[in-house]
């Protein structure tokens, strides 16, 4: 999952929606569904990380996920996501705006 936000918003508090959401979809679907986890739990955690570009903050969180049921995990991390993002007062999605100037 990207979310590219505003450079004055908490990136902060979307990392956290963002990190718990993928910490809840790790324990609930790899966890209880297999019983048990790789001796490696590292290598299949959730990862979380920042960049910026012109537009503003590029959050992303990876994930591990079957082939088979990508779009249908990636649809609902963004229904926990997004909700959350959008009702932060301080979270603002960055905007490309564009302006044309008539002469």
């Amino acid at each position: 999952m990207k979310y590219v936000l505003s450079f004055d918003s908490d990136w902060h508090a979307a990392e956290k929606v963002m990190t718990e959401a993928g910490q809840a979809y790790f324990e609930e679907t790899l966890y209880e569904t297999n019983g048990h986890l790789p001796g490696d739990q590292a290598a299949v955690q959730p990862v979380f990380s920042v960049d910026t570009n012109d537009a503003g903050i590029v959050l992303i969180l990876r994930y591990l996920v079957d082939y088979q049921h990508g779009t249908r995990v990636k649809t609902a991390l963004q229904r926990k996501v997004l909700p959350q993002l959008n009702d932060h007062p301080n979270i603002e999605f960055a905007i490309m705006e564009v302006k044309v100037f008539r002469g």
